[in-house]
């Protein structure tokens, strides 16, 4: 094979030979840019996309946040305690129009599910089980995956009441 390229190259005249040498480069150069630099520079732009947008979610968080203490620091808290958790639940969920794709009691704690929920709503949802029936949430598991901007699929919401 290589007897074969050498008598090839010995061939081919001075100018042709200058042609293929700036032609292979020119395939090297174009390979290791489009073959490596660019898809890099690609993903390393999009990972700063990702990292600005959270740092503006959690900037947006941090301000709700500070807000719905400084509420509470105003109006203070009277607590309703009546009714059953899975009944406060699914009556302060239907007020809200959230459809519960699941409830399993665990324990003294109730489970929830909801298949596609707007994040504001969970919010202010989740604020009015607290701040108006005491509800506590003792673990949340919440996925953006598959969603259109603004919703979430929530994938456990544990809530639970003090005794």
């Amino acid at each position: 094979m290589m007897n074969a390229l050498r008598a090839w190259w010995g061939s081919i005249s001075p100018r042709e030979q200058r042609l293929v040498g700036i032609g292979g480069i020119s395939l090297l150069v174009g390979l290791l840019y489009w073959g490596i630099w660019q898809p890099l520079a690609d993903r390393i732009a999009e990972r700063e996309r990702q990292v600005a947008a959270q740092q503006r979610t959690l900037g947006w968080l941090k301000e709700k946040g500070e807000m719905v203490l400084a509420l509470q620091a105003v109006t203070g808290r009277q607590v309703d305690t009546g009714g059953t958790l899975e009944g406060v639940i699914n009556r302060t969920a239907s007020n809200h129009k959230i459809t519960i794709a699941r409830l399993q009691p665990q324990g003294q704690d109730l489970q929830v599910w909801i298949d596609t929920i707007p994040f504001d709503s969970l919010l202010l949802w989740i604020a009015e089980l607290t701040d108006r029936y005491g509800i506590q949430v003792q673990v949340i598991e919440i996925a953006r995956e598959n969603q259109p901007p603004g919703m979430v699929k929530v994938r456990r919401l544990q809530l639970s009441r003090p005794l």
